[in-house]
């Protein structure tokens, strides 16, 4: 039948808290059809489209008019030669811009983004990992075929690719294991986040007008994927130090998820990275592994809960002082080879405290919460909060000196003291205790 491709206004995507959705164009031709964005970032109900007489409506038809009258001329333009290739290329040069056809890829938007903006290595780093995963997913992608679908698939395909590499690398070292883990929420929301910021600046840098893709993700912001709890409170850890663990596994992830807070919220990878060099007399002295160049030495108490808890899984040894306490890093011999034992080591204790957490009847939690807990926790007892990010170090190497020129070493002994006297009080409720 010849009839030429037709076009519909409808909404589309997610919708927001009031049931509003975005304005997308639906174009059919012979039993397929394709949805593209209007470009207006209005949202309206179904009964407002329904409505032209309604102000919010009318507003949202004449910021679309120009798309629409486009995407119109190139279905007419196209006749019976139409095809949604075509009509997508042209429809996107018509209404933003031919450089987006050219450049505007989010490959090419990280590429810019390194070249202008002052940020660390480590932070480079990060949005790499996200833009290889995205390339990994759907190659060289323009900034207007990044939609909320795209998100969506492309967290998907973190979670399966990451699980079936995970399973062929374990069957490498011969485990016996027959199903791979999938990448943790955390690193998937960290994914997001760089890929998000990289496509503002892309967006922003492109003269481009689109609808953010990142709050139609499941009709929320990247921020609200499935959050653990950001901080435990003070009756949630003292559950935790009383917790009778019902397995070495719990046992040992327990164990360490406590050691981050005794030693004044330091990281697994700062943790493993200890050597017994680094131990000074009733204190710990180090570089934190983020701020290795350039980085000052922090010192925190080497209290007596952290070291039951070194004594238990490691070897504090004088005579050996660049030997790490941990065993974990000993014969790592490249960089790739230690971020992915603490990698491993990490997802480990969080496997764990999976158990912890259902034994407690708690929501879940990892172990970056022990690290934002130990800062609560010292705020609530008094510390300021540039006080709490100097002995926790900052991500900031120069913010970091900048602290560290007027903070009184003596309050990262307060703090720790604290958190110390608070274990050992519960310790002592134990007693005459069984169980949780």
């Amino acid at each position: 039948m010849n009839v030429k491709a037709s076009i519909a206004i409808e909404l589309f995507g997610p919708a927001d808290s009031e049931g509003r959705k975005l304005i997308y164009f639906r174009v059919a031709w012979r039993n397929k059809f394709s949805r593209y964005s209007s470009g207006s970032k209005i949202r309206l109900t179904k009964e407002q489209l329904a409505n032209p007489r309604l102000k919010v409506t009318a507003i949202a038809m004449e910021e679309i008019e120009p798309a629409l009258a486009a995407a119109k001329h190139i279905i007419d333009d196209l006749g019976m030669n139409f095809s949604f290739l075509v009509f997508k290329q042209r429809y996107r040069e018509s209404c933003f811009g031919r450089q987006q056809n050219d450049d505007a890829t989010l490959q090419t938007a990280a590429k810019v983004y390194f070249e202008n903006r002052a940020i660390s290595q480590k932070t480079r780093e990060v949005y790499t990992v996200a833009v290889n995963w995205m390339t990994r997913y759907a190659g060289r992608i323009l900034l207007t075929d990044i939609t909320a679908e795209t998100l969506s698939g492309y967290v998907k395909f973190m979670k399966r690719e990451h699980r079936k590499e995970d399973l062929e690398r374990r069957k490498k070292n011969k485990e016996a294991v027959s199903v791979g883990k999938e990448m943790s929420e955390n690193s998937v929301r960290i994914n997001l986040r760089s890929i998000r910021a990289i496509y503002n600046y892309g967006v922003k840098k492109f003269g481009l007008h689109l609808p953010n893709p990142f709050h139609e993700l499941e009709g929320q912001s990247t921020s609200s994927i499935p959050r653990q709890k950001a901080a435990l409170s003070a009756e949630e850890l003292e559950r935790i130090i009383l917790y009778n663990p019902r397995d070495q596994k719990e046992e040992f992830s327990k164990d360490f998820f406590l050691l981050t807070i005794a030693i004044s919220g330091a990281n697994i990878g700062d943790i493993l990275s200890l050597r017994n060099g680094d131990i000074h007399g009733e204190e710990i002295w180090f570089i934190r592994r983020k701020a290795r160049r350039g980085g000052l030495i922090t010192k925190i108490p080497f209290t007596a809960w952290a070291k039951e808890i070194f004594l238990k899984y490691g070897r504090l040894d004088p005579n050996a002082p660049q030997r790490e306490i941990l065993p974990t890093l000993w014969g790592a011999k490249s960089e790739k080879q230690i971020n992915s034992r603490i990698h491993d080591f990490d997802a480990r204790i969080n496997d764990g405290l999976k158990g912890v957490a259902e034994g407690l009847g708690m929501e879940p939690f990892t172990t970056i919460i022990a690290r934002h807990s130990f800062a609560v926790f010292s705020v609530s007892n008094g510390f300021t909060v540039e006080q709490v990010q100097h002995f926790m170090g900052h991500s900031s190497p120069n913010t970091t000196k900048a602290y560290l020129r007027s903070i009184d070493t003596d309050v990262i002994r307060r703090s720790a003291s604290a958190l110390d006297n608070f274990r050992t009080a519960a310790m002592e409720k134990k007693n005459g205790k069984a169980g949780v």
